[in-house]
């Protein structure tokens, strides 16, 4: 079953890094029926770099800019909902594809209906397109062993730790069940997060991009984020907890909205299980004898072998609440 393809790129102030991505778009071994571009305002040369390239390129483009600023979740979910392919590739406008991206993506969700989200890995470069070490898988499973949590996606983040909107490829089927995204969503954690419910996810383990980061661009922020989290260790997963909760409620109330089925009733069975684990783990920490039989009860129900490192999780906690003075953090 052949499934045709739109891109979905998004630009603002762009003119750095764009023309190289455009390249990548150009070269890829499986062209794409169309480029969507929604540009978010920009004020430098993005708009006539983009004008020149569509009118050399051998499919349609289609490109708007922005009477105003949307900010990159809000643009990305206009732009995507201008696409009329099948499938979906949301992109960025500072990274290199690689030549075989679109075909090997897209043969996953042409050969196996029952996917919805196909994710590849990728590797990284810097400002002058140098290679850097590692790729984004084992830079996610870096965050991993480092606390990140699981308290918001039935998605099994040990098997499929990836999940940037970059390396995404959407069924566009779906979208009316992901949109809008709500206030305070990322749009590739929102699809990464609800997909499950609706439809099987993949992640190929092939680097099919070139990852670009700079001192602009999330990913750079995200280093920092990381950095962070190493120094403050297992305290990030309950601290992200306090954070997401909002988040979780809107996830709740869209779940509701989906069509009946198994994979939806876990999901929200799920969610009540995190927020009576976090909630626990939040005064296991501020009073360990206080709370003792808590902290046996989260062991014996297995709700701390939901994450990545279990023990050192159940440890943490302990030491946190048998060295704390008894004050509850913010709930």
């Amino acid at each position: 079953m052949s499934l045709t393809v739109s891109i979905a790129l998004c630009t603002y102030n762009g003119e750095r890094f764009l023309q190289e991505q455009l390249d990548s778009l150009v070269s890829q071994s499986r062209l794409p029926d169309e480029v969507v571009v929604s540009d978010d305002g920009s004020m430098d040369e993005t708009m006539a770099i983009l004008e020149s390239w569509a009118k050399g390129v051998p499919f349609p483009v289609w490109v708007e800019q922005n009477a105003k600023n949307y900010g990159f979740a809000r643009n990305f979910e206009n732009t995507m909902r201008r696409c009329t392919g099948d499938v979906i590739f949301p992109c960025d406008q500072d990274d290199v594809w690689y030549p075989e991206k679109l075909e090997k993506m897209a043969s996953v969700l042409e050969n196996d209906l029952h996917v919805g989200l196909v994710f590849c890995n990728a590797t990284f470069i810097n400002e002058k397109g140098e290679e850097l070490p590692g790729t984004l898988e084992t830079d996610v499973r870096d965050w991993l062993r480092y606390g990140m949590p699981r308290f918001v996606s039935i998605q099994d983040t040990r098997k499929n730790p990836i999940n940037t909107g970059c390396c995404a490829a959407v069924r566009r089927d779906w979208l009316p069940h992901l949109f809008p995204i709500p206030e305070g969503w990322y749009h590739d954690m929102w699809f990464y997060t609800l997909m499950p419910s609706l439809a099987r996810t993949r992640t190929l383990q092939e680097p099919l991009i070139a990852h670009r980061l700079h001192g602009n661009n999330f990913s750079h922020q995200g280093e920092e984020w990381f950095e962070e989290g190493k120094a403050h260790g297992f305290r990030g997963a309950t601290h992200l907890y306090q954070q997401y909760r909002p988040r979780m409620e809107q996830l709740r109330e869209r779940l509701k909205t989906f069509p009946d089925s198994p994979l939806k009733a876990y999901h929200l069975r799920f969610l009540d299980r995190m927020e009576k684990h976090f909630a626990a783990r939040l005064a296991i920490q501020s009073d360990f004898g206080k709370h003792f039989f808590l902290w046996l009860r989260e062991i014996v129900m297995l709700r701390y072998f939901h994450g990545i490192q279990p023990i050192h999780s159940l440890l943490f906690d302990m030491k946190e609440g048998l060295t704390a003075k008894g004050e509850t953090p913010d709930q």
